[in-house]
C-alpha cells in the first residue's frame, strides 16, 4: 500500500508541528548568531579581496616559508561567498517551512515581493554606479557586464568573457541568488520532507557533473567559481543542513563547538589545496576529482561552521558583530569599491608610508565601508525592509 502525495505532505506537517509545537502564524524566528554568520563570511571575502595573492613580493618578502600555507588561506576566504550561500539557503528554507507549517500553505508571490525589496533597491542602485563609471571611463565590458546583471545574469557573462575590471564586479553572486529563489520557494510549496531531501540531493549531484566535465574538459577556471550550477551545491548544502535539523536549535557544549570549527578550518583548508590553488597561477582549474572533493569538502565545512555557531545565546554573542552582520549586504556590495579608491587614489597613507601599504589600506578600508553601508542601512535599506516586513508570515530579523 503506497501513501499519497497528500499523505506524505500530511505526515511531513506533522513532524514538522511536533518539533516546533509552540510555533504561531505570526511567531518570529530570528537567531542573532546567524547575523554573526553573516559577518563571518563577510569578513573571508573582505580579506580575500584585500590581501595580495602570496605570489605577490610583497608576502614572499615577509613571510618566507610560510608563503605557500597562507597563499592556502588566503584563497580559502574566497569560500566565504559559499558560507553566504549556505546561510540563505538555510534560512530561507527553515522560514519557508514554517510559514507551511504555520498557513498550510505559501504564499509565492508574497516571497518574492520579500526577496526583492530586501536585494533589488541596493543591487540596481549599485548598478547603476557601475554603469556611470563604466561610461564616463569608456569601459565597454563592464556596460554589458552591467546590462547582464539587469537581468540577473552577470555571473554567466564572467564565465564567457572574464571578470570585469568595475569594482562593482562582486555583484556576480547576487545574480546566482535571485537564480536560486526562481527554484526554492515552489519546490518548498507543494514537496514533501523527502522531495526536498531528493531535490537538495539532485542540486548536488548536478553541481558534480558539471565539476567532471569542466575538470575533464580542462575549462577555464572562471567556469568554476563563477557558474550557478556549482555553486548550488552551497544552496543544496544549506537546504539538507535545515530539513536535518527539522526546525530544532541544536544545544551543544562548548567542547562540541569547538570541535565542529575545528571540523569547519580542516575542510577549508584542504578544500583550498584541491580545488583553488590552480587559480593563484592562471586560469586552469585543477581537474575532475580535485574539484568535486574540493567543493564538497567546502560545502562540508559552512555547515559545521552553521552548526558550531547555530545554538548560541544573544549574551554569548558580541554585540557589534551582530551589528554588523545585519548591514552585511551592504558591506558587501561596498567594499571592493572602497578598496579600489584606497589603492588606485591618492590618499593619506601614500603621505605616511611614501608608497603603497596594503596593510594599511585594508584597515583604513574596512573602516569606511562599515561607515558606507550603516549610512546606505539607515537611510536607504531601512525604508524597504519595513516595507518588506507588511508582507512576513513568519516574522524574522528586526529592522
Amino acid at each position: 500500500m503506497t501513501s499519497s502525495p497528500s499523505t506524505l505532505e500530511a505526515l511531513d506537517a506533522t513532524c514538522y508541528e511536533k518539533s516546533q509545537p509552540q510555533l504561531r502564524a505570526r511567531d518570529r524566528f530570528y537567531r542573532p548568531e546567524l547575523d554573526v554568520v553573516r559577518f563571518i563570511a563577510f569578513l573571508l571575502v573582505f580579506v580575500r579581496h584585500w590581501l595580495p595573492a602570496s605570489y605577490d613580493p610583497k608576502i614572499t618578502m615577509q613571510f618566507h616559508g610560510l608563503t605557500q600555507i597562507i597563499n592556502t588561506w588566503i584563497l580559502a576566504c574566497g569560500y566565504g561567498l559559499g558560507l553566504f550561500f549556505t546561510l540563505s539557503a538555510y534560512l530561507i528554507c527553515e522560514l519557508l517551512l514554517r510559514e507551511r507549517n504555520a498557513s498550510g500553505s505559501i504564499l509565492v508571490e508574497k516571497f518574492y515581493i520579500r526577496r526583492i525589496l530586501r536585494i533589488w533597491p541596493l543591487y540596481f542602485a549599485s548598478l547603476a554606479m557601475a554603469l556611470v563609471i563604466a561610461v564616463a571611463y569608456g569601459d565597454r565590458d563592464s556596460v554589458i557586464w552591467a546590462a547582464f546583471s539587469a537581468v540577473l545574469l552577470g555571473n554567466w557573462f564572467i564565465v564567457f568573457h572574464g571578470v570585469p575590471s568595475t569594482p562593482f564586479s562582486p555583484l556576480w553572486s547576487i545574480s546566482i541568488e535571485e537564480q536560486f529563489y526562481l527554484l526554492v520557494p515552489w519546490s518548498i510549496k507543494y514537496f514533501s520532507r523527502r522531495l526536498l531531501i531528493a531535490f537538495a540531493c539532485s542540486l548536488l549531484v548536478l553541481a558534480n557533473i558539471c565539476l567532471y566535465f569542466i575538470g575533464r574538459l580542462h575549462i577555464s577556471g572562471l567556469a568554476v567559481w563563477y557558474n550557478s550550477l556549482v555553486q548550488f551545491e552551497f544552496f543544496a548544502a544549506g537546504m539538507l543542513l535545515c530539513l536535518m535539523l527539522r526546525g530544532r536549535i541544536p544545544r551543544m557544549t562548548e567542547g562540541a563547538r569547538l570541535t565542529l570549527a575545528a571540523a569547519f578550518i580542516t575542510c577549508w583548508y584542504f578544500s583550498s589545496k584541491l580545488a583553488l590553488t590552480p587559480r593563484s597561477v592562471g586560469d586552469a582549474n585543477a581537474g575532475s576529482w580535485p574539484l568535486i572533493f574540493g567543493f564538497g569538502l567546502a560545502a562540508l565545512g559552512c555547515c559545521f561552521l552553521l552548526l558550531a555557531l547555530l545554538g548560541l545565546e544573544k549574551t554569548q554573542l558580541p554585540r557589534s558583530a551582530i551589528y554588523l552582520g545585519r548591514i552585511s549586504y551592504g558591506l558587501y556590495v561596498f567594499h571592493l569599491p572602497v578598496l579600489h579608491l584606497l589603492s588606485h587614489n591618492i590618499s593619506i597613507h601614500r603621505f605616511i608610508f611614501k608608497g603603497e601599504n596594503w596593510f594599511f589600506n585594508g584597515l583604513v578600508g574596512l573602516g569606511l565601508t562599515i561607515v558606507v553601508a550603516s549610512i546606505s542601512y539607515r537611510f536607504f535599506e531601512a525604508p524597504f525592509l519595513k516595507l518588506k516586513n507588511r508582507y512576513q508570515t513568519i516574522e524574522s530579523r528586526p529592522v
